[in-house]
């Protein structure tokens, strides 16, 4: 799984949707608890309509298809 800082409150998580076996990019707003805590969070791939779920350090807060 890869991280980028987008700005102080968002970051970017990489992830492979479960179902379709797809890269998504995660964004995920805040980071909850300490630096680098994560914690399982639900979405919706947008591709096949699924629900998966991410460990992220914050709340996901849009989902993209990568590339």
């Amino acid at each position: 799984m890869r991280v980028t800082l987008t700005s102080p409150a968002h970051v970017i998580v990489e992830a492979t949707c479960a179902s379709c076996h797809r890269l998504l990019d995660l964004e995920c707003a805040g980071l909850q608890g300490f630096y680098g805590y994560q914690t399982y969070n639900e979405y919706f791939c947008p591709l096949c309509g699924k629900q998966g779920h991410a460990r992220t350090p914050g709340a996901i807060v849009s989902v993209q298809p990568r590339g």
